[in-house]
């Protein structure tokens, strides 16, 4: 969708990364040098959730990684929109530890979002039916979006690109919390 004008994108993401990949490549690989873009989606996150336990990497310590990649992200493309994108749910159901993991970080991101230079971006209730339940036909692995879902994605972020190839004097769009973490937050008291 991103690749045919007027949108002209790159995908920086790969595989297995962590906040502290993405961190390494700003500040040493000079990932964001050399151009200017307009748009930057960032979603990441569920790679240190997942991989490390929570002794390791509790969900301030994700959140302060997402938080110095749009501190770098900032001087490096100040004229970018940054669409931060919550962390997509992970686990078949609402109570999976990973997901809880995730959601937990998701709360502390959001307001990293000022509706305007940094858009806040929830599409997890794409994702999920009305209990919270991982949509498998999207989320084969639980865990990775497979085509169905990057056509979801793509879908749910277009107006948010498209409002920042704009002259952005309408309104941004706004920010939201999904209705799914909603009921995370009423199952989570």
């Amino acid at each position: 969708v991103f690749g045919e004008k007027p949108y002209s994108a790159i995908s920086l993401g790969f595989s297995g990364d962590r906040t502290e990949h993405v961190i390494w490549r700003i500040i040493k690989g000079g990932e964001l040098d050399g151009y200017s873009a307009k748009a930057v989606v960032l979603m990441i996150g569920t790679n240190n959730t997942g991989h490390l336990p929570l002794e390791k990497e509790s969900p301030s310590d994700t959140f302060q990684g997402l938080a110095r990649i749009i501190a770098l992200i900032r001087p490096k493309q100040p004229q970018a929109v940054i669409v931060l994108n919550a962390i997509f749910p992970r686990g078949e159901t609402i109570d999976d530890h990973h997901r809880r993991r995730n959601d937990q970080v998701n709360r502390l991101i959001k307001p990293l979002a000022d509706g305007k230079n940094v858009l806040w971006c929830d599409i997890n209730d794409s994702f999920v039916d009305a209990d919270g339940k991982l949509n498998l036909e999207i989320f084969k692995d639980r865990l990775h979006p497979g085509a169905p879902g990057y056509v979801v994605w793509a879908e749910c972020v277009k107006p948010y690109i498209d409002w920042a190839l704009s002259d952005r004097t309408a309104p941004a769009p706004q920010a939201r919390f999904s209705k799914y973490m909603q009921k995370a937050d009423a199952i989570a008291k």
